[in-house]
């Protein structure tokens, strides 16, 4: 006789993070200690209306949740770019400092 076992599946929730229970909360703040940690394990989810939502995963021994975070999206990245630019770099020349140097020297090792 064969015997039909039943696959146990787990069950499958989509929730936000402000709506974890403070069990849940505490597992969540476990599993991602740092921020890097949720932006390494972020996963897109795309809507049928264009719009999308990013989640992370969260297992239980009973439950697969997908827990949404709030994501914000720079509208502007070439302006971000721009401010990374004038941080503390001279960004007026896009040369090295010492690079007309070492293409004379160079040009002169190449002429002998």
């Amino acid at each position: 006789m064969v015997a039909c076992t039943k696959r146990l599946q787990k069950k499958r929730v989509v929730t936000s993070q402000d709506r974890l229970s403070e069990e849940l909360q505490a597992l969540f703040n476990e599993t991602y200690p740092k921020k890097d940690d949720i932006e390494n394990n972020l996963i897109r989810i795309d809507r049928p209306d264009g719009t999308f939502i990013c989640c992370v995963p969260l297992e239980t021994e009973d439950t697969s949740y997908l827990v949404k975070i709030k994501v914000v999206i720079d509208k502007n990245p070439e302006e971000s770019l721009d401010r990374d630019d004038d941080m503390g770099e001279d960004s007026d020349s896009g040369d090295m400092e010492g690079a007309d140097e070492l293409a004379d020297t160079a040009e002169d090792e190449s002429e002998d």
